[in-house]
Formats: structure tokens, sequence, C-alpha cells
């Protein structure tokens, strides 16, 4: 007889763990309703299979609602560190870009000077017209150079930004995870689910088995108490 009360605990640490090994099942089995004799069988399918559009629906308005906001569009653009890079390429085109016209008009100055050499004391003062235009040019270019990076690189910073959040907004994000969702199949939908929480299902059915042994533990005591 005392073997038998000692045993409560551990069978009901075995239930336990059972009931919650098959609780936690039926969230997603079976995967389509049973009939038998043209009656449903109750709790077919699992919770999650019956539930699927909802869950899917559920789901599309996190992310649209909470993800896939405007502050954190531009917050992940910002990580990304765009900003180097665009100013980078935006340097390398500028200076490619002033360079070749610069050089086309220093070009077409110096050739309206020389046009200018009737005589050698004209030739001096074209030379030294020259040298001087050279210099001035040279001074101008970078000043040139950075008031257009600085102002392509903020005008391009803005114009992305606007843009992006433009896209974001005409992109129907709902629709494209609904459709992504709706694709999956409950063996792929449980899947994904168990490989986010399968550690945590385990824990529940651990649990259940601490508390069924506890549970016997305790119809020890009661019984003990009886005699």
């Amino acid at each position: 007889m005392e073997i038998k009360i000692l045993l409560i605990p551990f069978i009901g640490a075995f239930i336990g763990y059972i009931t919650n090994y098959i609780a936690i099942k039926m969230l997603f089995r079976p995967y389509k309703p049973i009939y038998i004799f043209g009656f449903k069988l109750p709790f077919t399918p699992g919770i999650i299979p019956k539930e699927r559009k909802h869950l899917i629906e559920s789901i599309a308005n996190l992310v649209v609602n909470h993800f896939f906001t405007e502050e954190k569009i531009l917050k992940l653009l910002k990580e990304l560190d765009y900003e180097k890079t665009l100013k980078r390429k935006v340097d390398t085109f500028v200076d490619k870009f002033v360079e070749e016209n610069f050089e086309e008009i220093k070009n077409a100055l110096k050739n309206a000077l020389t046009l200018g050499k009737f005589s050698i004391k004209g030739l001096f003062l074209t030379t030294a017209l020259e040298k001087a235009l050279e210099k001035g040019l040279e001074k101008v270019k970078e000043k040139v150079k950075l008031k257009i990076k600085n102002q392509l690189v903020e005008t391009l910073e803005n114009e992305i930004e606007t843009e992006i959040v433009n896209i974001s907004k005409q992109l129907d994000v709902k629709k494209l995870v609904i459709e992504t969702l709706d694709e999956l199949t409950p063996q792929e939908l449980e899947k994904i689910i168990l490989s986010i929480s399968g550690e945590h299902f385990k824990y529940i059915n651990i649990f259940g088995a601490v508390l069924g042994f506890l549970i016997g533990l305790v119809q020890i005591l009661i019984l003990t108490l009886d005699l």
C-alpha cells in the first residue's frame, strides 16, 4: 500500500508532462478538420491552423504598425551610415565634373588671350595674364567644388529620405506580409514557430511534470492525515 502511495507523485508528474505535451501538439495538429460519419470532431483542426487567417492578419498588422513605421525606416537608413558612401560618391563626381569643365573654360580663356599677341610687349602681358588666370581659376575651382559638394550632398540626403518614406507609404506592406505568410503550409508554420519557441515549450512540459509531482505530494499528505 505504501509503495502505491509513493507512486502518486510520479504518476502525477507523468500525467502533467503528457497533458502539456498533448496540449502543445494540439496548437498545431491536426492540420485539417477530422470528420466521422459527417460530424466534425471537436478541437480539429488545431488552434493555429483553425485561426490561421486571424493569426496572419494580426502578424501583418504588427509589422505595419510597429516595425514598418516612418520613424523606424529613417532610423534604419541612418544606421546604414549611407551618408559617408553618398559623400564619397558626390566628391568623386564633383571633382571629375569640375575638373573637366574648368579645363575647357581655362583653355577657352587662354585661346582668347592668345589672339591678342601682336607684339613682344603684348606677349609678355599675355603670359602674365595667363599665369594670373591660372592661379585665380585654381582658387575659384576649389571653392566651387566645395560649394557644389555641400549643396549636392544636403539636397540628395533630403531627397533620398523623402523618397524612401514616400515609397514605403505607397507599398502595401500588409498585403505583402499576408500573401507571404498565406503561402506557408501548416507544417511550415509549425516548424517556424517551434524554431522560435520550441525551447520554451519544453519548459512548459517540464513545468507540467513538476506541478503534477507537487500535486501528488499534496495527495499523499492528505491521505496520510486521513489515516
